[in-house]
């Protein structure tokens, strides 16, 4: 009787399995399998019991969770659902997820990493030039694809791996994003799928008026936007055919922050659920949760921070950001490309206006957003990151700004998905977009794609550290591998 009244609970959305549950066990499970496979006895067991243990307080307070069944379990509704589902599908294909067509270089970064991973012993280590380095980078996504690839020695089970996690982070943050659409119908969950593919910034009439302006900062392509610094807004094609490892965790985490903007004692796991995947995300909703907290703060929410939900969640993330710390300091015979820098402007004011008039519509479209905090913060955030620069490519502003670009891409699907707002308002803020897309990540994507199709993505794949590091650049050397393995490091990583 116990079970029956169990199994009722679940199917009218009252149990602990919901769209935010899965959610957060979606981010935890490479988490966990990490500190499991890196991590010293000690400090995995104390590492995955935080983690278990700010995971089972996540879901107590969540077993109300979203009747989401409601909607998709009608024949239209199931509709829906799958063809939002075939269009992230396709995304994610076309873009290199699952190795069936040949897309960006660092595809080939990607494989490499995951194939060390899968035939190498846990923590993964390597000789090189005479010195043994163990594998530090933010290997969040490669965890699974990895794993699989260790107990079945394929390669092609690890990309179908790969792909599934891809496609599944990608539809929980739709369905987050769902969640919190008033008046939510299942056709929109299909909108949302689409604009998840299709957003991008104004840079196309941007780059046309600096080609007449100040035609010498001009840099052709959609990757950058001028020649004068590595700095761009990067649309969610280019971030998902570059560093899909980072976007996805790192829109999936922003989607469940704006849900739980105002359940502040749920902060902390969902920032430290993002450090594994990449530091500069991590940094990036960091600066976000603390200025939105300091305002909260200012209006007297301060106590909703101090709870133990968040203090036992960010534990783990301090483990990890220590290993990347280590590593950072590690001697550097090489230069790793990660020295932090402020960029000169002057000059090159014309590139510099033209740059921020890529997103600044969309604060003029959503001037009248219920978010204007956090519409605030992002403007003021996008304009400061411009300033500074770090990394061989400035990953400190192409992947720092994930979250708070995510965040525009939430306020505007708002603002198509609000009935209030007049329909061809919202159909023409659609076609807008699509305008946009199509000279930005859409034509070089479905280019790439196409020329890939009787390739096999695979071949560009490294054939040894040397030639990884030959081919990618020195730097690369110091940043995935920490050779002081008789440091700091040795107390926290297993031998």
């Amino acid at each position: 009787m116990r079970r029956k009244l169990d199994i009722i609970k679940c199917m009218r959305g009252k149990s602990y399995l919901n769209i935010n549950t899965l959610a957060i066990v979606h981010l935890y499970i490479p988490v966990i399998l990490f500190f499991a496979g890196w991590f010293n006895i000690p400090v995995a067991i104390i590492g995955i019991a935080l983690i278990l243990g700010a995971v089972i307080l996540f879901c107590k307070d969540n077993r109300d969770g979203d009747s989401l069944l409601k909607s998709f379990k009608s024949t239209r509704g199931l509709v829906w659902l799958l063809l939002s589902l075939l269009i992230l599908l396709m995304m994610s294909i076309l873009t290199g997820a699952g190795g069936l067509v040949t897309s960006s270089d660092d595809w080939s970064k990607h494989y490499f990493i995951i194939e060390q991973m899968g035939r190498s012993s846990w923590p993964v280590t390597i000789d090189y030039q005479g010195k043994t380095g163990v594998l530090s980078y933010y290997i969040g996504s490669y965890m699974l694809p990895a794993l699989f690839m260790k107990m079945t020695g394929s390669t092609l089970v690890s990309d179908v791996v790969l792909l599934i996690w891809v496609v599944a982070g990608l539809l929980m943050c739709a369905l987050l994003i769902y969640s919190t659409v008033r008046n939510a119908k299942p056709y929109k969950l299909f909108i949302i799928a689409c604009v998840i593919v299709l957003f991008c910034t104004f840079m196309l009439p941007c780059k046309i008026l600096l080609s007449s302006l100040q035609p010498e900062d001009l840099m052709s392509g959609f990757l950058w936007f001028g020649a004068h610094a590595n700095v761009v807004y990067s649309s969610d094609v280019n971030q998902i055919r570059w560093a899909f490892a980072q976007a996805v965790p790192g829109w999936l985490c922003t989607a469940l922050f704006f849900k739980y903007r105002y359940r502040r004692n749920h902060w902390g796991i969902i920032l430290s659920s993002s450090i594994l995947y990449s530091a500069f995300v991590f940094i990036g909703l960091l600066i976000m949760m603390v200025a939105l907290a300091v305002y909260d703060c200012i209006k007297g929410k301060y106590k909703e921070f101090i709870k133990p939900e968040n203090i036992i969640s960010v534990m783990p993330a301090f483990i990890v950001a220590l290993v990347y710390l280590f590593s950072y300091m590690q001697p550097k015979s090489i230069n790793d490309g990660m020295s932090f820098s402020f960029i000169d402007w002057n000059g090159h004011w014309a590139a510099f206006v033209l740059l921020h008039c890529t997103w600044l519509p969309f604060i003029l479209i959503l001037r009248n957003s219920k978010h204007r905090d956090m519409l605030v913060f992002v403007s003021v955030f996008l304009l400061a990151i411009s300033f500074v620069e770090m990394g061989e490519f400035n990953d400190l502003c192409l992947r720092s700004t994930i979250p708070a670009m995510f965040i525009l891409c939430i306020l505007f699907l708002e603002k198509v998905l609000d009935d209030s707002t007049a329909w061809w308002v919202r159909s023409l803020l659609l076609i807008l977009m699509f305008l946009m897309f199509i000279p930005d990540g859409g034509r070089t994507m479905l280019r790439e794609s196409y020329n890939g199709l009787s390739r096999d993505n695979r071949a560009y794949v490294f054939t040894s550290l040397e030639d990884f590091a030959e081919r990618k650049g020195g730097f690369v050397i110091n940043q995935y591998y920490n050779w002081d393995t008789d440091g700091p490091i040795k107390y926290l990583i297993r031998r």
